[in-house]
């Protein structure tokens, strides 16, 4: 999938516009959804998901 903005990806991988707290695992990232309201994704933390079950090489 292609997305312009953050937003768009988050919105995506819920199925809908998040709401503050919903957290999700997309595209590599952890994203925890800081700022929502009812038609937009205005902030979001993201950080770089750990694979547990990945041995570094």
């Amino acid at each position: 999938r292609d997305f312009d903005t953050v937003g768009g990806m988050v919105v995506s991988a819920f199925g809908r516009v998040p709401v503050v707290g919903d957290r999700v695992h997309t595209n590599g990232l952890n994203v925890e959804v800081l700022k929502a309201d009812r038609k937009h994704v205005q902030r979001v933390r993201l950080s770089a998901r750990k694979d547990p079950d990945r041995l570094p090489s």
